[in-house]
């Protein structure tokens, strides 16, 4: 018979803040950076299309660097909910915690390239002190940040797999949520070619994650099963 951690106190409050940080996140990967102008555009170009995008591109970095605490406490959450039943094999758990730090490492990168204009511009939110050849190079920095998001897909896709494999091993969360995360997974996974989908699949699938953690630790439904030493859930009678 599998031992339980059943409507534990630490478990509620972990699922609680897992939930909560869950959408903090998933807020913050739908806030989107304005861009820069297609490849070829002059510098004057360059800079209208910032000043009028001034505030947008605030709240971008805004929404960025709030996604770094989101998604650290996320993982940490997480991990306080999943660890138990690893015991002592915490392959999956640690696989989710590095691929949670790589990804608030990408948006701490994204943020930090995308705040180079806001940083530049003067009081007023121009950049009339800047010549074009220093405009020009925003385009390429943009795109550097871009090709960061991309590779990104990778640590999001591995963090997705390893919660939904100890999902589908232990009781904390519906199966079903579970082999929905595999397909998510393997979309971010292989999409890397086409980074809009793997990041779209991510987007829906982290919201509904927290809301399954909110409403389980609501009611008070959170179960983790304790391994054996030396044996996995799975292992178990």
């Amino acid at each position: 018979m599998t031992a339980t951690v059943a409507d534990d106190l630490g478990l509620r409050r972990a699922g609680l803040l897992a939930g909560c940080a869950g959408l903090v996140t998933a807020a913050a990967f739908w806030v989107d950076s304005p861009g820069y102008p297609a490849g070829g555009a002059s510098g004057e170009a360059v800079r209208r299309h910032v000043e009028e995008s001034f505030d947008a591109l605030t709240w971008a970095v805004a929404g960025q660097l709030v996604g770094v605490g989101a998604v650290l406490v996320l993982v940490a959450a997480l991990n306080s909910l999943l660890r138990p039943a690893e015991t002592p094999r915490r392959f999956w758990s640690d696989l989710a915690i590095v691929c949670g730090a790589v990804v608030a490492v990408w948006l701490t990168l994204q943020a930090s390239l995308d705040a180079i204009p806001l940083v530049l511009a003067d009081d007023d939110g121009t950049l009339a002190a800047y010549d074009d050849g220093t405009l020009l190079a925003l385009e390429p920095i943009g795109r550097l940040g871009e090709t960061f998001g991309d590779v990104a897909g990778i640590p999001r896709g591995l963090l997705v797999l390893a919660v939904s494999v100890l999902a589908l091993r232990t009781r904390l969360l519906p199966r079903w949520l579970g082999y929905v995360g595999l397909v998510v997974a393997a979309a971010s996974l292989v999409s890397v070619a086409v980074p809009a989908f793997g990041l779209f699949a991510f987007g829906l699938w982290l919201p509904v994650l927290s809301v399954v953690l909110l409403v389980r630790a609501a009611r008070g439904t959170l179960a983790v099963p304790l391994a054996a030493p030396g044996r996995g859930p799975t292992d178990q009678e």
